[in-house]
């Protein structure tokens, strides 16, 4: 994707984004690319605060302080995500406060099917998601519209 980024081609950038971000399913139906597209065109962003971005999320590393974390948390993950491996998830959840995936704090939510841009692709349900866990909801997994993986 970086090396799309810098041909200086923004449809060649975008496109790529378009396939790496979303998942293979989302694609299928080539009238979403459209809206993709007007969105990242919308605002733009000058490539030096994408690589930035992309070396933060590289080499910034601060899991030992998500065991400091008191306040429940939530983890969602695509299963279909191809910019982060669906393994990192597991990882950051087991350091999280409410880690047991078992009991009534579940934390992870894998999302199944979904690419990197879950919420670009399931808004509404995302949006259901994180609600429920505001509120303390327990029943996280059986949000419609989402088929969780536990």
């Amino acid at each position: 994707m970086l090396e799309a980024m810098n041909t200086a081609h923004r449809e060649l950038a975008i496109r790529t984004a378009y396939e790496v971000d979303l998942s293979p399913g989302f694609r299928a139906d080539e009238s979403r690319f459209a809206p993709f597209k007007t969105a990242s065109l919308a605002v733009r962003v000058r490539v030096p605060t994408v690589l930035h971005q992309a070396r933060a999320a590289l080499v910034h590393d601060t899991s030992r302080r998500l065991t400091e974390l008191s306040a429940p948390t939530l983890v969602l993950h695509g299963t279909a995500d191809e910019m982060i491996d669906v393994v990192n998830a597991d990882y950051i959840a087991e350091l999280g406060p409410s880690s047991h995936r078992v009991s009534r704090k579940r934390t992870l939510e894998l999302l199944d099917g979904l690419g990197h841009l879950f919420w670009w692709e399931r808004p509404v349900a995302i949006a259901e998601l994180v609600r429920n866990h505001c509120l303390g909801g327990r029943q996280v997994s059986q949000v419609a519209g989402v088929g969780a993986q536990q």
